[in-house]
């Protein structure tokens, strides 16, 4: 018994010593059940929103519903933005910004689909879900959604 108390009492100050007590920082992830899909999204003027990840650039790609009094229903106008690298990282900022602006002529989106290509490292997959999830101003879509590469 005596040996035991002993083997505690050298135990317990270097676990002590050893171990700290930070939580450890996950990602969110909600996966869907069987056979279920994503939910619907609320209606509004954005129809798509993808990040798409290339060799040498990021590309935007975003599908806007016409809101003209010509345009017919389900009428979309697709536009794409290409970010390049900038000294081989991504153009977060620039992207921030792009999102911004989508954000703001659609308050009520929060989906975002993310198709990294088949080089993206886990790390820049992760940074460029930080990144599209929220900037100085404030929250973006907070739905990542990761889609496959092309």
């Amino acid at each position: 018994m005596l040996a035991m108390i002993s083997l505690l009492l050298l135990l317990l100050p270097f676990l002590l010593l050893t171990t700290s007590p930070q939580k450890l920082a996950a990602l969110g992830f909600r996966l869907p059940a069987a056979g279920e899909g994503l939910p619907a999204l609320p209606p509004g003027v954005v129809e798509d929103l993808v990040v798409r990840v290339e060799a040498d650039a990021l590309l935007l790609q975003q599908a806007l519903r016409r809101t003209d009094l010509l345009a017919s229903v389900g009428e979309v106008e697709h536009q794409e933005l290409k970010l390049a690298h900038t000294g081989g990282q991504f153009d977060i900022p620039g992207l921030q910004a792009a999102l911004r602006q989508v954000k703001n002529l659609d308050p009520g989106r929060e989906r975002l689909t993310l198709r990294p290509a088949q080089e993206t490292t886990t790390a820049e997959v992760v940074r460029l879900m930080d990144a599209v999830r929220k900037d100085k101003a404030g929250p973006l879509f907070q739905e990542v959604v990761l889609g496959a590469a092309p």
